[in-house]
């Protein structure tokens, strides 16, 4: 088969459940000692509901893929925490079959395999990508977890869904994607990790172009004996470590030139990117925000452009977090905020910008279609009707599917201001959404 956007490609009720499994008395010593390693009761609940279901559901539960043992100190923790947990007599005389491994083993598959408080068996094995081809989603009429085409899949294409979600981890370059799924157990290399890092796209040395990108190498972390016995436990995160040379090229074809990174502003990246991550990026671990007013953030912004370069990563996290305090601003009726906000032609130049942006760099992507009812919003407060319905017919059918809560006024605003193919985009009949968008809902 071969998926067309918005279609469904899994549904699939959960083999286990946390919540939903009977529970028998709480084994209360192993709450004290999970108080001690500073872990919460769902951690035992968890045990607890793993040990007193079906033996059936047990066998599948461990059939699931099981990280690498990590070299780490969380993990020697857990360790110690298992084998305090097997060791009470209260734990041996209700479980009996369960020893020090089952225990360590399920609390490691898990906690990389879960969604929520559940395990699934197929959805479980789908692949991450740092750009997938799915999306999940619970479907409350039914209770099953349900993954449908974000693009279109080609027969026998594998399917992927983001293991890390949303958010703005998505606009973060490849090393720093790859280190929040290192903490699962691997590195990744999806195709947009392998290649050329475009959201750390800069200005080439040579011809000035808005065109060099990095590319990262790997190189192993053991060597010789160590590094093979490595290999064949599969512990492919303590294998390999993300080589700390960078090799830039420029990929206009005129010039194609490489370069090393004290040929690139690398020191000034890493500084502009510190200072958005903490800026932008830590009051939320899904969102952008940031507590800045619009002109600290537009000061940073034009440093980041004139050092990096417009398409630059850091860019668009600044345009949108400078976007979300002039939102807050025009819709807030504050006159002492108004005085903070540049000109209107500069926040429509900036819209503009941030709409290129995502266009050119993660076009079609979930990411873009989150920023367009925040870009029309300000298109529309300044009159720009048509170009805020443009906007919105492309994102609506992918906003549907991230069940955004303002769907009703997205619609009314294709339906007033946009043209018939803007609306036939937006999946809009004379009646109501089409049948196509429809059947995206859950």
């Amino acid at each position: 088969q071969e998926p067309e956007p918005q279609e469904t490609v899994l549904a699939e009720s959960p083999i286990f459940d946390v919540t939903q499994l009977p529970r028998t008395p709480r084994l209360k010593e192993m709450d004290q000692v999970a108080k001690a390693y500073d872990l919460g009761l769902d951690t035992t609940d968890s045990i607890e509901a793993f040990c007193t279901s079906d033996p059936q559901v047990r066998k599948k539960i461990m059939d699931l893929f099981c990280p690498p043992s990590p070299d780490t100190a969380v993990f020697q923790s857990t360790k110690d925490f298992c084998h305090e947990v097997t060791a009470l007599s209260s734990f041996r005389a209700k479980y009996p079959w369960a020893d020090y491994q089952d225990i360590l083993r399920f609390l490691l598959i898990f906690d990389l395999n879960c969604h929520g408080t559940q395990l699934f068996n197929l959805s479980t094995r789908l692949s991450h990508s740092c750009d997938p081809n799915t999306f999940c989603r619970t479907d409350h009429k039914t209770g099953k977890l349900t993954y449908v085409a974000t693009k279109e899949i080609k027969a026998d294409q594998l399917l992927t869904f983001s293991y890390i979600g949303g958010g703005y981890i998505m606009l973060l370059p490849t090393p720093l994607r790859r280190k929040a799924l290192m903490k699962l157990g691997f590195i990744c290399k999806c195709d947009r990790c392998q290649g050329p890092d475009i959201l750390r796209t800069v200005r080439c040395p040579a011809c000035g172009e808005e065109s060099c990108m990095p590319s990262y190498l790997m190189k192993p972390k053991l060597e010789g004996a160590q590094a093979k016995d490595a290999s064949h436990a599969g512990a492919e995160g303590n294998q390999q470590v993300l080589a700390s040379e960078r090799h830039w090229r420029c990929y206009n074809h005129r010039c194609a030139k490489e370069f090393e990174d004290e040929q690139v502003p690398a020191e000034a990246q890493a500084r502009l990117e510190a200072e958005v991550l903490e800026y932008c990026c830590s009051l939320s671990p899904t969102d952008i925000r940031s507590e800045l007013p619009g002109p600290a953030l537009w000061a940073i912004g034009v440093e980041c452009e004139k050092v990096l370069g417009s398409m630059h990563w850091t860019n668009a996290v600044i345009m949108t977090a400078f976007l979300k305090f002039c939102s807050g601003v025009l819709f807030g009726e504050s006159e002492e905020g108004l005085a903070l906000l540049p000109k209107p032609e500069k926040v429509i130049e900036v819209t503009f910008s941030l709409l290129e942006w995502f266009e050119t760099r993660m076009g079609t992507s979930l990411e873009e279609a989150k920023i367009s009812p925040l870009a029309a919003q300000i298109l529309s407060y300044f009159g720009l009707h048509k170009e805020a319905a443009s906007c919105l017919s492309r994102a609506l059918p992918r906003l549907r599917l991230l069940n955004f809560t303002n769907i009703p006024s997205c619609e009314r605003c294709v339906r007033e201001h946009g043209s018939a193919e803007m609306q036939a985009m937006a999946g809009l009949s004379s009646d109501g959404p089409s049948a196509a968008s429809r059947k995206s809902k859950p």
